[in-house]
């Protein structure tokens, strides 16, 4: 690998731990919000924080694929693929994460670390509002 190549690598390593963290502490806050308001109700508040935990945690494992070089083949552009290619590749990238979300664990990884603080959270949020 020449100087150039690994820095952009490590660059782009930077910017996948940045972004991870970013959507951590963004769920963590909404639902964070959820667990103090006392205003809200149940059903949205439970509704709100499954629809962001689960977004947080699919951009988390999409960025741990990314990363580890595990990305699936077949990535849309933009530019000129309609919105179903990049739908059907979302779909591509779930079903190529799942199995691979027992590794991110052993490795005791970043990213099992935010996985598991968004997951906490979500968990916080129905103890509150179903106790």
């Amino acid at each position: 690998m020449t100087p150039d190549e690994e820095k952009l690598a490590l660059e782009k390593h930077k910017n996948t731990r940045d972004e991870q963290f970013w959507f951590t502490a963004a769920t963590i806050t909404i639902n964070g919000l959820f667990i103090t308001k006392a205003d809200v109700q149940w059903q949205a508040a439970i509704t709100i924080s499954a629809i962001i935990s689960v977004m947080a945690i699919h951009l988390v494992l999409t960025r741990w694929l990314a990363a580890a070089g595990l990305t699936p083949p077949g990535e849309s552009d933009s530019k000129k693929d309609p919105v179903l290619h990049r739908l059907c590749f979302t779909i591509k990238q779930i079903a190529h994460y799942l199995p691979k979300v027992p590794w991110v664990f052993a490795e005791l990884s970043g990213s099992a670390f935010y996985i598991t603080l968004i997951g906490l959270s979500f968990i916080s949020v129905i103890f509150k509002y179903c106790h």
